[in-house]
This record gives structure tokens, C-alpha cells and sequence, in this order.
């Protein structure tokens, strides 16, 4: 079955979801379980809970959300190997690269620390990246030279009238991994 399959995800009561500060009336029954999870994460670790701004200006508590100062100190990162990582990355991205920095280190629903929490362990030991790439897809990699976060080839170029205006919605976080090939 489908991980995504709806039968599959609790139905957790909205009282709970309360209690814990992460009820959003238009979260689906993934991103509420999600959510949910996310904030037991961050109590048992006794990591503090963050805020949320809405557009019109509204702050509110957000169970799924870090505090500024934990933030600040890598808590969405599962390693401090991993937080200098992004740090580093961060520093060199690319220009026009579409990181909302607050995002990343706050939001722990965000894909951009999952991106980093996944693969800059291989960024940090190329040996292993080329084992994982290689058990994925056999043959794929003799050597692993570069591990690139936020990267688009053809970024600032502009392929049609349609693709001229800017997203205001970030996109997918990815990493483009440059190998030479077995």
C-alpha cells in the first residue's frame, strides 16, 4: 500500500492537535499527523516552542515550530556536523538559490532541513555517498566530487514569457550530485 494512503494516517482528534498547539483548520490528515509528531519530537527533546506570523500580522504559538534561540543553535538539524553543513552551504549558495533562511531553521515541517539532515552526511563523506548512490542505482558512480544543494543549472534563464514571473512559493529543496561515472 501507498504510504500516502489516507486509511493508513490516524485521525487525530483536533482536541489533541489543541492541547499541543499544532491544530491548522486546512492541514490534511498527513500534515496534521505530521505536525503532530514534529511537536512531540520537540518536547521530548525539551526544545522550545516557536511562533508563527501570519500574512495579515497575527503571531501565534506553533507546536511544530522552534524557538528563535533554538533555531538559531541548529535544533532542526540532527547533527551539529550536519548544521555547520547547512551553514557552510547556506553561505555559498548560488545566487538566486530560493532559501527562506527563518524557514530552514525553525520550521521543522520543512523540506529544507530534511534535505540537509539527509544528504549532507553524504556532502561530509563522499566514500558513503558513493556506497548509497551506488546501492540505489548500480554502476551510477566510481567517484563522488561535489554534493550541491539548492542547485539549478539553469537558473536566471528565461525559457518562456511563461516561466517570467517568480514563484512567490518556494520550490522543491533538492541537491544535484556531480559523479563520475563507473
Amino acid at each position: 500500500m501507498a504510504l500516502h494512503n489516507p486509511a493508513l494516517l490516524p485521525l487525530v482528534p483536533e482536541r489533541l492537535l489543541r492541547q499541543r498547539h499544532v491544530f491548522e483548520r486546512g492541514d490534511t490528515r498527513f500534515r496534521a499527523a505530521a505536525r503532530l509528531l514534529q511537536a512531540l519530537w520537540r518536547e521530548r527533546r525539551k526544545f522550545p516552542e516557536g511562533h508563527y506570523t501570519n500574512a495579515a500580522g497575527t503571531r501565534r504559538r506553533l507546536g511544530s515550530r522552534l524557538a528563535a534561540d533554538a533555531a538559531r543553535n541548529g535544533a532542526n538539524f540532527l547533527t551539529p556536523e550536519i548544521f555547520g553543513q547547512a551553514r557552510l552551504d547556506l553561505a555559498y549558495r548560488e545566487p538566486g538559490a530560493l532559501i527562506d533562511i527563518e524557514r530552514m531553521h525553525s520550521n521543522m515541517l520543512s523540506s529544507m532541513p530534511l534535505c540537509f539532515n539527509l544528504l549532507a552526511p553524504l556532502k561530509l563523506d563522499k566514500k558513503l555517498a558513493r556506497r548509497v548512490f551506488n546501492q540505489l542505482a548500480p554502476g551510477i558512480a566510481k567517484e563522488i566530487s561535489h554534493i550541491q544543494f539548492e542547485h539549478s543549472p539553469g537558473r536566471g534563464i528565461l525559457l518562456s514569457r511563461r516561466t517570467a514571473r517568480r514563484s512567490t512559493r518556494s520550490p522543491p529543496h533538492v541537491a544535484a550530485m556531480v559523479a563520475e561515472r563507473s
